[in-house]
């Protein structure tokens, strides 16, 4: 199944949760393109793999790990959490919240947060997963909470960013955004500056929030709502943020992707492109895969499109990442593709898992960590 397809959209006007499978049937998805054949110019090595959980299934889901020095953090769809030693693969510890989760785990000053189904924002020793807070939300989170040397901030469906103490849980405040009636299942993920952060909602705009005290610095719309249906108009800014050359990129389903300059508060250039993925950097370039299977680089100072590869069409891509020259991005099928970021052809394929790669791949140094949906967490290198 297409993973925007098991992307619930939430009608806020009717309290309804419409599937994705009912508004798209499976009769009118299109095949996942097969695999074209090229020459591999580099080679994928697992350094290890380790089994983290009973995994998420056909469920869409933003559980990407967390990475420290030395371990990764990952947990599944039951809330079992893990720490895993990012050198040799080695289960540091394990608990077990005893119920679902609803968001991949934060990580930040020794501290690890997890959502839970329930509303529960929980809050654990990142050194032996001992629980140190635990507070009750007013709405379900989907995006991996973000952690600062003072705060959690969650960004929750019902368009409220909440933040608490990072020591005590203490709630400090909450900024509310007036979203549509119509949005996917799903949030972006704010962006932690020096004195604020920046956060982008379903309708379509990228906030500003002073970090003591929450209040609007300024508000930008980087989405238009047009078309006659509520679904015509959908433009969730999902895919969060990413930062290069003092500018702030982000894009959005059914919307475009967008240069900000934060100092100004402005919208440097715009590009139509559709996407509810993340976005990376490099080369001088931004790299965004699109809801329809194509992964494009767009030029960071003038927003032409530098290259453009549609072969992966309708295979379900996840967020891309950066891994030294080149762009990695995992699929639906269980498959991790290498780019050129020069021009976008093939250099390396690997087939990691045979369950979907929907969560994020994080990269630190020569080494991304992959999470599957069937809950195996795998350190890949290049040779």
């Amino acid at each position: 199944m297409n993973p925007l397809n098991t992307r619930f959209i939430v009608l806020a006007l009717s309290g309804a949760i419409l599937s994705g499978c009912g508004l798209w049937s499976a009769s009118e998805e299109a095949a996942p393109q097969p695999l074209v054949e090229f020459k591999q110019e580099k080679s994928f090595k697992v350094v290890w793999r380790v089994d983290v959980g009973s995994g998420f299934g056909e469920r869409f889901n933003q559980i990407k790990p967390a990475v420290s020095e030395s371990a990764v953090y990952a947990v599944d769809a039951t809330g079992q959490v893990s720490a895993v030693s990012s050198a040799d693969g080695k289960i540091l510890w394990q608990i077990d919240l005893d119920q679902p989760v609803s968001a991949g785990v934060g990580l930040g000053f020794g501290t690890l947060a997890v959502v839970l189904d329930s509303g529960e924002l929980v809050a654990l020793k990142a050194a032996d997963g001992s629980e140190l807070w635990r507070i009750q939300l007013s709405s379900e989170v989907t995006a991996q909470p973000q952690i600062n040397a003072q705060m959690v901030v969650v960004q929750q469906v019902n368009g409220q960013i909440a933040t608490y103490s990072r020591e005590s849980g203490e709630q400090l405040w909450v900024y509310d955004a007036q979203e549509p009636a119509l949005t996917l299942r799903g949030t972006g993920t704010p962006l932690l500056l020096s004195d604020g952060m920046l956060a982008g909602f379903a309708n379509g705009k990228v906030v500003a929030l002073a970090g003591a005290s929450g209040a609007p610095v300024w508000e930008l719309r980087v989405g238009d709502a047009s078309g006659r249906s509520e679904l015509e108009r959908l433009m969730d800014l999902d895919g969060g943020f990413v930062v290069a050359n003092d500018l702030v990129f982000t894009g959005g389903y059914q919307g475009r992707v967008v240069a900000i300059n934060p100092a100004t508060a402005s919208t440097v250039w715009t590009q139509k492109f559709s996407t509810y993925r993340g976005l990376a950097t490099g080369f001088g370039n931004i790299y965004a895969s699109d809801a329809q299977g194509a992964v494009e680089a767009f030029d960071i100072s003038t927003s032409a499109s530098v290259w453009r590869n549609s072969d992966l069409a309708n295979r379900g891509l996840g967020t891309p990442v950066v891994l030294g020259n080149q762009v990695a991005v995992g699929d639906s099928l269980g498959y991790m593709h290498l780019l050129s970021q020069a021009d976008g052809h093939f250099v390396s394929r690997v087939e990691v898992d045979s369950s979907a790669l929907y969560a994020d791949p994080v990269v630190q140094g020569e080494m991304i960590y992959v999470l599957s949906n069937a809950g195996k967490l795998t350190a890949l290198t290049l040779k």
